[in-house]
């Protein structure tokens, strides 16, 4: 099985793996990717001395804790965030009080932040998020708070942000990549949604993990 920690997926041929607790990417070629998709579903034997476990990809299987494996499938639209109307004080100081704390985190403990998000213990009380309008008016406060800081966030930070400022069960922190040339990026999906991301954007990467 794949070792805890490390996500996966295939794209032309190729296993793409991100190391959460290393915040590393790397990829297979073709001939290792046959190898190791055929490791997993058994086709080969594999054990303790596979270049595949030593090389910390697979471990057996009895050394494995049963993972639950979240497939969002892909987007197919958006959250819809009208321009207009004002956005209240209460849900300005929330979203600035959770984008400096993204940004510290980042600046602080990166991979910490990837992997664990962002904890806030008392932020200005902005009512339950139910419904698109609320979604809509948190979405546009966080934007609205990013671009008060006097650095730029990057798609880590505005999505874990923005996903403790959701608080909502249902919405995902996704990460894809694609190749050639290499690229990884992160954002929030409730089912077929893409929540304060470009949907066109993020369909142009292939999901490697998801985080809930």
């Amino acid at each position: 099985m794949v070792r805890p920690g490390l996500a996966y997926c295939i794209i032309e041929d190729q296993a793409v793996f991100l190391d959460l607790e290393a915040d590393r990417y790397f990829r297979l070629n073709k001939g290792t990717t046959t190898a190791f998709l055929e490791a997993l579903t058994g086709e080969i034997k594999v054990d303790r001395t596979s270049p595949l476990i030593l090389e910390a990809i697979l471990v057996p299987a009895s050394d494995a804790p049963a993972i639950d494996a979240l497939s969002l499938g892909m987007p197919v639209t958006s959250l819809a965030i009208k321009e207009d109307g004002q956005i209240r004080l209460r849900w300005r100081l929330a979203a600035l009080v959770v984008a400096v704390a993204v940004r510290l985190k980042l600046r602080i403990n990166p991979n910490a932040l990837m992997r664990e998000g962002v904890k806030i213990n008392w932020l200005p009380d902005v009512g339950a998020s139910d419904g698109d309008e609320s979604l809509t008016m948190r979405v546009r406060a966080f934007y609205w708070a990013a671009s008060a800081l006097p650095v730029s966030l990057n798609c880590v930070c505005r999505s874990h942000g923005l996903k403790r400022l959701l608080s909502r069960d249902d919405i995902h922190l996704v990460i894809g990549v694609r190749l050639e040339p290499f690229l990884a990026h992160c954002w929030l999906q409730q089912g077929s949604r893409v929540i304060g991301d470009d949907v066109d954007e993020v369909r142009a990467f292939t999901p490697i993990t998801v985080i809930s």
